[in-house]
């Protein structure tokens, strides 16, 4: 799981290759995957991830939710980094294993 964790700098490539195209929230990415961790954790393990989950989709939702008030990015902004963010994670995780 921490080789998988590590791996993360897959979100930083493929968030560095989307801004080419279009604009992409690197905080959104970051929750992203912190949320992607969680659920992959919540799914290989038998530890209780309630907690756990519920806080970093509390924080995802801070972080996003400044980044929408303080006008920096829209709302495709931030769905578009939350999914890259999460999906790399999973990518991370099915190469390690």
């Amino acid at each position: 799981m921490l080789t998988s964790f590590l791996l993360g700098f897959l979100a930083s490539s493929a968030a560095l290759l989307a801004n080419i195209y279009f604009k992409i929230s690197m905080h959104a990415i970051g929750v992203g995957g912190l949320l992607g961790v969680f659920l992959l954790i919540m799914k290989s393990n038998t530890m209780l991830m309630t907690w756990p989950l519920a806080a970093a989709v509390l924080i995802a939702g801070l972080v996003c939710t400044a980044r929408l008030l303080i006008s920096d990015h829209s709302t495709k902004d931030i769905y578009s980094g939350l999914l890259v963010g999460i999906v790399s994670q999973f990518v991370a995780a099915v190469v390690v294993l």
